[in-house]
């Protein structure tokens, strides 16, 4: 029979020690569009977002496809599409809601041709 050896049943020290592997530290980034994905083209001032967003309806979607036709064209006055409008899930009907309450709010200005699309212009009142 064998003697009993206490060392040879011992565990080892790195049995107790979990090994720690360094990596290189990450920093967080902002979630990027890929080249030819569409975007939204900030910034957008937070208080009209959430004056637009406290609106009825789908006058936040209307807004926010306002901002992205005005950050394509550069430009304060768009026509707004149909189009565009069906990116963003919006029909004909809540479209002229939304630009009523939008303009209400004082958020946009626009104008009704009848068989055309509305001429909008963003207003940037506080």
């Amino acid at each position: 029979m064998d003697t009993l050896d206490p060392k040879r049943l011992s565990l080892s020290q790195s049995t107790f020690t979990p090994e720690i592997k360094q990596s290189s530290p990450q920093k967080a980034t902002v979630p990027r569009h890929q080249i030819g994905e569409k975007f939204l083209k900030g910034p957008i001032p937070l208080k009209l977002i959430s004056r637009a967003t406290q609106l009825p309806g789908k006058a936040w979607h209307v807004y926010a496809a306002i901002w992205y036709v005005v950050g394509i064209k550069k430009n304060q006055t768009i026509k707004l599409s149909q189009q565009v409008l069906n990116e963003f899930c919006v029909n004909r009907f809540a479209k002229y809601r939304a630009l009523e309450a939008l303009a209400q709010e004082g958020l946009i200005l626009y104008q009704s041709n009848d068989g055309k699309n509305p001429l909008v212009t963003l207003l940037h009142s506080e």
